[in-house]
């Protein structure tokens, strides 16, 4: 297969967390125990990856991404493309590869926020926000294995192709 649906919500339990995924930037400073605590860029975010995914497509991303060492950001960086040909330096990062990341990591959190969903500034993304926009899932496609496509899916279009696997 040579694409993905990701969710732009937690597929366990179909919610936009508060505090993770498209709203990392509202979690605590990521140095929290430092004399100067940098809060966390407004446009922060990372798109989450379901396990499930990286299970049943162990290398779409060109690695095996539950694979600590293989997960490297430096060796396991590749292109990922958004409105024709512009594209981010892109990683797979957490633990068990839960998050798809650009570098600069503000730079995927700018599109789909503010360019696609159009949140302002400091407002929680929630679930009844992505149901009514009709937004909530990305596809992933595969040129090969340093270079992807992201786009915005249509609405619905994560759990109807996990339906279909």
């Amino acid at each position: 297969m040579n694409f993905i649906y990701l969710p732009l919500y937690s597929d366990r339990d179909q919610t936009v967390h508060p505090q993770s995924g498209l709203n990392v930037s509202h979690a605590g400073p990521k140095n929290p125990n430092s004399e100067n605590p940098k809060p966390r860029d407004p446009d922060e975010v990372y798109i989450p990856i379901p396990i499930w995914i990286h299970r049943t497509f162990p290398n779409f991303f060109g690695f095996d991404a539950l694979d600590k060492t293989q997960r490297n950001a430096t060796i396991n960086k590749f292109n990922l493309y958004y409105y024709n040909s512009n594209y981010w330096k892109a990683i797979i990062t957490e633990d068990n590869g839960k998050a798809l990341e650009t570098d600069p990591q503000p730079a995927l959190g700018k599109w789909i926020l503010r360019d696609i969903l159009k949140l302002p500034y400091g407002t929680v993304l929630t679930m009844d926000m992505l149901n009514r926009k009709e937004i909530d899932s990305v596809k992933i496609t595969k040129i090969d294995n340093s270079n992807f496509r992201i786009e915005i899916a249509q609405f619905n279009a994560f759990r109807n192709w996990k339906n279909t696997l």
